[in-house]
């Protein structure tokens, strides 16, 4: 089995990434830190704006399980596999993803009928006592994620979408230019720019379908009024126009991902170059750039305007990719939003993920670090085999946050978990990452058995009689017969996986200092992203032994102290001073 530990980790990230934001905005006591922004420490709106940002992020994951998925197209075609067989196998496995989607959204996650009942747990003695009972009590306040909340157009969704869209496409494209890897990208750019500006006039139309959808629960539709119709006609609205991510612009996500999954999956490696990733990296970044102008920009002039608390649900509300527009009838002085406010966000938070996952595939990749990179991942690698269940699992944090909070709540604050202040919201940080280690450590040594994943598995393989063949052919030859629960196993054999570099290390000329020109580059990206200063310096030494001591390199070294320099100075002003005694009261 080959694989890229880049991709992997990039997945991990994600969850990780998803897990820390999580854990923070579902405990922390964000209306008392806003409240009191002008007379804490200037840090809390720093942090409280990264997290607004990298909520944002759910388009990361969907362009590197985009890349993966296209790389497992490919690798399908590659074994002679027909185009029609390709575009069966994504259409059932993505439509087995939506069933499962829904069913997380309404019954399973957090934030479902599951996750509000766990999440009331310490209040089960105050319903109890009323005259509804405990179960007619949560039933009267978690009756509607379990009778509507299926059409949340979440990430998942999305996700499941483009696996049958993207499975669609590139069985087309496959069988149209018969594997022609240029005139595919070129196709896949092409497609992704189309989505993107038909996007604003999809939102319109769908408004005049439904006037005011996706808001004030228009996309939803209540199982317990039995209207087939409504249960329909929104089915294929919500791809559409849905919110929090519909499909609509996040199919062109999917497509630029495919790009990068279908140049990555060349069987000559020699034809992967790295001037590739660099140009996307750029891409990426300009994205940034540009969205985040035209984001600031709406902030801004709600800002101007007066209009304080306005400006700043904008910003919070940076994940939700529909209400960038004129007719979002959540915010207040919409004459104010820019026309095409969303495309600025859509750049902003894309172009960013676009240019880390460029910046990971060259860091990894491209200098013969894959398997030593997979060993040190290995958790966050984790997070990434089972992501959906990770995701449906997290109402853990509810449960850890009781935890916390009871054992000390004059000293965490707050009148309930979900009300602490930094120190109990920190420590329930840290035992959901611990519990999420130890739970994924036990659960890898059964393949995960049990998880969303492996139920996904067990039933493409009740449908797909070529994969039931392949998995009992594999236990034949051990000498052992599949049972009916290992069909949906997940292959956690890293023993076997041959990790793949696009560049050997052995492949690389020192001479040239390679190694050198690129951490010299990448130090000058970390002044706009300083974690990159970091690892500008860890791999110094490394790359010092390996190429000398020469100017690429003494300046990286240079611009990265600099830079993290500047940070830590910035980070102790911030801490130390409130947003008064700077002169900026908000």
């Amino acid at each position: 089995m080959k694989r890229y530990s880049s991709i992997d980790f990039l997945r991990g990230v994600s969850m990780l990434i998803m897990l820390i934001l999580h854990s923070i905005m579902l405990i922390l006591n964000r209306p008392y830190y806003l409240e009191e922004i002008s007379h804490i420490k200037s840090i809390n709106l720093i942090v409280y704006l990264l997290i607004l940002f990298y909520s944002g992020l759910a388009g990361l994951f969907l362009l590197v399980s985009s890349v993966g998925n296209m790389i497992s197209m490919q690798k399908f075609l590659q074994k002679g596999k027909s185009t029609t067989e390709l575009a069966k196998r994504q259409i059932i496995g993505g439509l087995i993803l939506l069933l499962f989607a829904m069913l997380s959204e309404a019954i399973l996650n957090h934030r479902a009928f599951t996750g509000v009942i766990l999440r009331e747990i310490d209040r089960f003695g105050e319903y109890a006592a009323t005259t509804e009972g405990l179960w007619g009590t949560l039933w009267s306040f978690s009756s509607d994620e379990i009778l509507s909340r299926y059409y949340h157009m979440e990430t998942i969704h999305t996700i499941a979408w483009c696996v049958i869209l993207n499975g669609i496409t590139h069985a087309i494209l496959s069988k149209k230019f018969k594997g022609n890897i240029k005139k595919m990208i070129k196709a896949y750019w092409i497609l992704a720019i189309i989505i993107i500006a038909l996007t604003g006039f999809v939102w319109w139309g769908v408004d005049q379908l439904i006037p005011g959808y996706p808001y004030n629960d228009l996309q939803y539709a209540n199982l317990a009024n039995f209207n087939l119709w409504e249960i329909f006609y929104k089915f294929w609205l919500l791809p559409l126009a849905g919110e929090p991510e519909p499909v609509f612009p996040y199919l062109a996500v999917s497509y630029i991902g495919s790009v990068v999954g279908i140049y990555m999956a060349q069987e000559d490696r020699s034809k992967i170059k790295t001037r590739f990733f660099k140009n996307l990296m750029y891409l990426g970044a300009v994205m940034f750039v540009v969205g985040l102008l035209g984001f600031l920009t709406n902030v801004v002039l709600f800002f101007i305007d007066g209009n304080f608390d306005a400006g700043m649900e904008v910003l919070a509300n940076s994940s939700r990719h529909r209400d960038y527009t004129t007719y979002n009838e959540r915010f207040d002085g919409l004459s104010l939003m820019i026309p095409g406010g969303w495309l600025f966000q859509f750049l902003c938070l894309n172009g960013f993920a676009l240019a880390c996952i460029c910046m990971i595939i060259r860091l990894v990749d491209f200098r013969g670090k894959a398997e030593k990179f997979a060993k040190k991942t290995k958790f966050i690698r984790r997070l990434g085999t089972v992501a959906f269940t990770v995701y449906t699992i997290e109402w853990i944090i509810y449960l850890l946050g009781m935890l916390v909070y009871s054992l000390a709540p004059e000293t965490f604050g707050g009148n309930r978990y979900d009300e602490m202040f930094w120190g109990g919201t920190l420590i329930t940080l840290f035992l959901v990452l611990i519990v999420y280690w130890v739970l994924l450590w036990l659960w890898e040594k059964i393949s995960y058995v049990g998880s969303i994943e492996w139920c996904i598995g067990e039933l493409v393989a009740l449908f797909s009689s070529s994969r039931r063949r392949s998995i009992q052919d594999s236990y034949e030859t051990s000498g052992k017969k599949a049972k009916w629960y290992d069909y949906g196993k997940i292959n956690v054999d890293t023993d076997n996986v041959e990790w793949i570099n696009i560049v050997e290390n052995e492949e690389i000329d020192h001479s040239q200092l390679t190694d050198s020109r690129f951490f010299n580059k990448l130090a000058v990206v970390s002044v706009a992203f300083i974690p990159f200063a970091l690892i500008c310096l860890f791999s110094a030494s490394k790359t010092i032994k390996l190429e000398g001591k020469n100017k690429y390199i003494k300046r990286s070294i240079l611009v990265s102290s600099i830079n993290l320099g500047i940070a830590l100075i910035v980070i102790t002003i911030l801490s130390i001073f409130t947003g008064e005694q700077l002169g900026i009261p908000l």
